[in-house]
Protein backbone atom coordinates (compact mmCIF):
# COMPACT_ATOMS: atom_id res chain seq x y z
CA UNK A 1 0.00 0.00 0.00
CA UNK A 2 1.56 3.35 -0.71
CA UNK A 3 0.50 6.07 2.12
CA UNK A 4 -1.19 9.38 2.27
CA UNK A 5 0.37 12.51 4.65
CA UNK A 6 -2.29 13.73 7.02
CA UNK A 7 -2.28 17.24 8.22
CA UNK A 8 -0.87 16.25 11.60
CA UNK A 9 2.27 13.90 10.04
CA UNK A 10 0.48 11.07 10.50
CA UNK A 11 0.42 8.62 7.69
CA UNK A 12 -2.27 6.79 6.75
CA UNK A 13 -2.02 3.10 4.25
CA UNK A 14 -3.39 4.44 0.76
CA UNK A 15 -4.45 1.46 -1.73
CA UNK A 16 -6.00 1.55 -5.50
CA UNK A 17 -9.21 -0.50 -4.54
CA UNK A 18 -10.70 -0.46 -1.26
CA UNK A 19 -13.25 -3.44 -0.72
CA UNK A 20 -15.61 -3.25 2.52
CA UNK A 21 -16.79 -6.54 3.14
CA UNK A 22 -15.25 -9.64 2.84
CA UNK A 23 -18.26 -11.99 1.95
CA UNK A 24 -18.88 -13.62 -1.33
CA UNK A 25 -19.20 -10.16 -3.58
CA UNK A 26 -16.12 -8.64 -1.97
CA UNK A 27 -14.10 -11.31 -2.36
CA UNK A 28 -15.17 -12.26 -5.70
CA UNK A 29 -14.85 -8.46 -6.91
CA UNK A 30 -11.63 -8.45 -5.32
CA UNK A 31 -9.97 -11.65 -6.63
CA UNK A 32 -11.03 -10.66 -10.37
CA UNK A 33 -9.61 -6.93 -9.91
CA UNK A 34 -6.48 -8.79 -9.22
CA UNK A 35 -6.60 -11.42 -11.95
CA UNK A 36 -7.23 -8.54 -14.53
CA UNK A 37 -4.15 -6.35 -12.65
CA UNK A 38 -2.01 -8.51 -10.67
CA UNK A 39 0.03 -5.49 -9.32
CA UNK A 40 -3.23 -3.57 -8.11
CA UNK A 41 -2.92 -2.58 -4.28
CA UNK A 42 -6.58 -4.05 -2.93
CA UNK A 43 -7.49 -3.80 0.88
CA UNK A 44 -10.54 -5.64 1.46
CA UNK A 45 -12.35 -4.15 5.04
CA UNK A 46 -13.74 -7.03 7.24
CA UNK A 47 -13.74 -7.96 10.53
CA UNK A 48 -15.65 -11.09 10.70
CA UNK A 49 -13.00 -13.48 11.11
CA UNK A 50 -15.65 -16.49 10.38
CA UNK A 51 -16.85 -16.41 6.46
CA UNK A 52 -20.13 -17.73 5.24
CA UNK A 53 -20.57 -18.74 1.63
CA UNK A 54 -24.16 -17.14 1.59
CA UNK A 55 -25.10 -18.70 -1.79
CA UNK A 56 -24.61 -22.26 -0.02
CA UNK A 57 -27.46 -21.33 1.93
CA UNK A 58 -30.29 -22.40 0.12
CA UNK A 59 -28.70 -25.49 -0.28
CA UNK A 60 -28.64 -25.76 3.61
CA UNK A 61 -32.35 -25.32 2.58
CA UNK A 62 -32.80 -27.91 0.48
CA UNK A 63 -30.98 -30.66 2.46
CA UNK A 64 -27.81 -30.53 0.27
CA UNK A 65 -25.20 -28.73 2.58
CA UNK A 66 -25.49 -28.23 6.23
CA UNK A 67 -24.77 -24.74 7.42
CA UNK A 68 -21.09 -26.22 8.68
CA UNK A 69 -20.47 -26.62 5.01
CA UNK A 70 -21.21 -23.07 4.45
CA UNK A 71 -18.68 -21.84 6.63
CA UNK A 72 -14.96 -21.32 7.09
CA UNK A 73 -12.29 -18.81 8.07
CA UNK A 74 -12.20 -15.44 6.52
CA UNK A 75 -8.30 -15.87 6.07
CA UNK A 76 -8.90 -18.92 3.64
CA UNK A 77 -10.75 -16.92 1.21
CA UNK A 78 -8.88 -13.61 0.63
CA UNK A 79 -7.04 -13.36 -2.15
CA UNK A 80 -3.36 -13.64 -1.39
CA UNK A 81 -2.16 -10.49 -2.84
CA UNK A 82 -4.84 -8.68 -1.13
CA UNK A 83 -4.15 -6.95 2.18
CA UNK A 84 -7.08 -7.96 4.57
CA UNK A 85 -7.77 -5.16 7.29
CA UNK A 86 -9.48 -7.13 10.13
CA UNK A 87 -11.38 -3.98 11.40
CA UNK A 88 -15.11 -2.54 10.49
CA UNK A 89 -15.59 0.25 9.05
CA UNK A 90 -17.45 3.29 11.13
CA UNK A 91 -17.33 6.40 8.66
CA UNK A 92 -17.29 7.28 4.95
CA UNK A 93 -15.73 10.06 3.17
CA UNK A 94 -16.17 10.26 0.25
CA UNK A 95 -15.39 13.65 -0.64
CA UNK A 96 -11.40 13.07 0.45
CA UNK A 97 -11.37 9.44 -0.52
CA UNK A 98 -10.65 7.90 3.13
CA UNK A 99 -12.89 5.60 5.78
CA UNK A 100 -12.80 5.83 9.32
CA UNK A 101 -12.19 2.59 11.12
CA UNK A 102 -13.48 1.24 14.27
CA UNK A 103 -10.17 1.85 15.91
CA UNK A 104 -9.92 5.64 14.38
CA UNK A 105 -7.50 4.50 12.27
CA UNK A 106 -7.80 5.72 8.36
CA UNK A 107 -7.71 3.82 5.08
CA UNK A 108 -6.91 6.05 2.01
CA UNK A 109 -8.57 4.93 -1.65
CA UNK A 110 -8.62 6.09 -5.17
CA UNK A 111 -11.53 3.68 -5.90
CA UNK A 112 -13.83 2.52 -3.15
CA UNK A 113 -16.59 -1.15 -3.25
CA UNK A 114 -18.91 -1.19 -0.68
CA UNK A 115 -19.96 -5.00 -0.19
CA UNK A 116 -21.08 -5.26 3.23
CA UNK A 117 -23.87 -7.40 2.83
CA UNK A 118 -26.99 -6.88 5.07
CA UNK A 119 -28.02 -7.05 8.58
CA UNK A 120 -31.04 -8.73 9.40
CA UNK A 121 -34.30 -6.63 10.99
CA UNK A 122 -37.11 -9.09 11.87
CA UNK A 123 -38.71 -6.78 14.04
CA UNK A 124 -38.98 -3.76 11.11
CA UNK A 125 -41.96 -6.26 9.50
CA UNK A 126 -44.83 -6.12 11.97
CA UNK A 127 -46.11 -9.66 12.62
CA UNK A 128 -42.64 -11.80 10.45
CA UNK A 129 -41.36 -12.29 14.15
CA UNK A 130 -44.23 -14.48 15.36
CA UNK A 131 -45.10 -16.39 11.92
CA UNK A 132 -41.28 -16.91 10.21
CA UNK A 133 -41.35 -20.94 9.95
CA UNK A 134 -44.95 -21.11 10.13
CA UNK A 135 -47.69 -20.25 7.61
CA UNK A 136 -44.77 -20.78 4.87
CA UNK A 137 -43.17 -17.96 5.53
CA UNK A 138 -39.56 -18.77 5.31
CA UNK A 139 -36.18 -17.67 4.85
CA UNK A 140 -32.62 -18.92 3.89
CA UNK A 141 -30.98 -16.18 6.22
CA UNK A 142 -32.91 -17.07 9.47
Amino acid sequence: AGTVRMASTKLIPKYDVVVVGAGCAGVTVSAALLARKPGLRVALIDPAEEHHYQPGWTMVGGGVFTSKQTAGRTENVIPSRATWIKEAVSTFQPETNRLTLADNSSVAYDRLVVAAGLQLNWNAIDGLVDTIGKNGVTSNYG
